[in-house]
Formats: structure tokens, C-alpha cells, sequence
């Protein structure tokens, strides 16, 4: 496929110029770390990181900000980090992500949690279809027009939730955010003939 070769060629151009940028960039790393021990809290800080084998966060955070009060800035460097940080082969993959899109309707990405992907992206369609619907299947369920309305949001709500459940904070909203997503999937399966417009 052309996209193979295209990425196979951009892998090539990718590791000349993570070799031409990378080592200054590191060098200028050392530089404002070296410099940043002059500083008691920084020096604490990684003496304690190593000590630990580790750093929590916040230290984390805090220690850099220090180091980059010593940092140097050269002309370069922006220029250096676009570079390093974008490399061709993000391009030609979200080049054909872009492709897959539009002919396919969905990319590879959506592979990657697969479920996350059906979740957000019918959670967005129900919650459309319930703004812009004319009609219902009318019937001891939905009696009236707006019980349908409400029904199509209350299960977008919870699919939401499902697709955004790995920014939960605790085991709990987790659980209960795959129960509700389990309980939509079921509610979608169950109405699938009626979802029309």
C-alpha cells in the first residue's frame, strides 16, 4: 500500500533527524541540570529521588521548575523540539487515519478500545437523533413523544460515561460506569429497530 512506503520512507527521515536533533537537546538538558543543583531544594529533591528510586508528582513538578529557571534557551531549540516531538511518521499516520475516515467511516484508532470508540460515538448519536427526531414508536414504553426524547438522552448519558470512564477517580464510578454502559448497549439492542429519524 502507498502508505507503507510513505511511512517506510518518513521512518528513514525520522531517525536522521532525531539523530541530528536529539544529542543537543540532551546536551541542553544536562546543562540545566548540572546548574540546577546550585539550587538546596532542587539538589534535596534528587538526592531524595534517588535515595527513593523514584519522585512523587508534585516533587516532580516542583524540581522542574527550578531546573528550568537555569535552562538555557538557544534560538534553536523551539525548533529543535517541533522536530523532536512531531515526527514525519505522526504525519503519514494521521494522514491515513484521515483516509480511513473518509472511506471507510471509522480509522484504526477506533481499534485501540474499541468500546470506548462505540460508546462516545453513539452516546453523540443518540443525543442528536434526540434534538432532531420527528417521530417515536409509540406504545406502552414510550406513550408519549417525550418519553422517547428522554429515554434516547438518559442512555447517551450513559454511554458518555462508559467512553470516558478512564478518568474516573475511583473503582467505584468505574464499575458503575460499565454497568451503565452495559446497561445502554442492552436498552440500544433491545430498540434497534426504532432508531429512526
Amino acid at each position: 500500500m502507498v502508505f507503507n512506503l510513505v511511512r517506510a520512507v518518513a521512518e528513514a527521515a525520522d531517525r536522521v533527524l532525531d539523530a541530528v536533533v536529539s544529542p543537543p537537546l540532551e546536551m541542553l538538558l544536562e546543562q540545566s541540570k548540572e546548574l540546577a543543583m546550585s539550587d538546596a531544594e532542587y539538589a534535596r529533591l534528587m538526592a531524595e529521588r534517588k535515595e527513593e528510586g523514584r519522585i512523587e508528582w508534585s516533587n516532580y513538578k516542583s524540581a522542574r521548575a527550578i531546573r528550568d529557571t537555569f535552562a538555557s534557551h538557544p534560538w534553536w531549540e523551539d525548533a529543535a523540539r517541533t522536530v523532536h516531538r512531531n515526527p514525519a511518521t505522526k504525519l503519514v499516520n494521521q494522514t491515513e487515519w484521515a483516509w480511513q475516515r473518509l472511506t471507510r467511516g471509522w480509522d484504526d484508532t477506533a481499534l485501540w478500545s474499541l468500546d470506548s470508540y462505540w460508546a462516545r460515538t453513539m452516546s453523540a448519536q443518540l443525543l442528536a437523533m434526540a434534538e432532531v427526531t420527528h417521530g417515536w414508536p409509540q406504545g406502552e414504553e414510550f406513550p408519549e413523544y417525550e418519553d422517547w426524547v428522554t429515554a434516547l438522552r438518559e442512555n447517551a448519558e450513559l454511554l458518555a460515561a462508559y467512553g470516558t470512564m478512564f478518568d474516573l477517580a475511583s473503582i467505584d464510578e468505574e464499575a458503575a460506569a460499565v454497568e451503565g454502559g452495559q446497561k445502554a448497549m442492552r436498552w440500544i439492542a433491545e430498540h434497534f429497530p426504532s432508531l429512526w429519524d
